[in-house]
């Protein structure tokens, strides 16, 4: 169920962000510097050895959850998400509004919207909380969002009155 949940906001997030054209750091061998939207990745980076490359980054984690479905009550099972939002600039201010403006399009999206692929609804009664990170890392700048969303109901397969 964890995996199809993170199919499924990848493939939101990329189609949010898909309009933005951020600045990737140069990398060795390049010649002109690429602008790109924010790649989207599931739980981590392919290889974080190489951290620099991969930015623009979104990082989709599933950190925590809680699956719970008294007999003959409604799920109330909640999976908490974590986006880890990455930009890059040489100039400190535009990163920083980079970043902001990433983290922005995300949150009112999610609000907007409500739920992701017709099935995983937010669990906005939870709120939407973001972080910038404080630390001086220029010229990268990195946040996260933290939010809920609560799971369908998983169907018994034993009738349990019949125990």
């Amino acid at each position: 169920m964890i995996p199809m949940l993170l199919d499924a906001l990848k493939a939101y997030l990329e189609n949010i962000v898909k309009v933005f054209e951020l600045p990737t750091a140069v990398q060795k061998n390049d010649v002109v510097q690429i602008f790109r939207a924010p790649e989207v990745h599931k739980m981590r980076l392919p290889n974080s050895s190489a951290v620099q490359k991969y930015v623009p980054y979104i990082i989709v984690q599933a950190v925590s959850g809680k699956y719970d479905q008294p007999t003959g009550m409604r799920s109330n099972s909640l999976i908490n998400v974590r986006l880890i939002c990455c930009t890059y600039s040489v100039d400190e201010e535009e990163g920083s509004i980079m970043l902001m403006n990433v983290i922005d399009a995300i949150i009112l999206r999610l609000l907007k919207d409500g739920v992701i692929a017709k099935k995983y609804k937010i669990a906005t009664d939870a709120g939407i909380e973001y972080i910038v990170y404080p630390e001086d890392t220029a010229p990268y700048y990195a946040g996260e969002i933290v939010f809920s969303v609560m799971l369908s109901p998983i169907e018994r397969e034993v009738n349990l009155s019949a125990l």
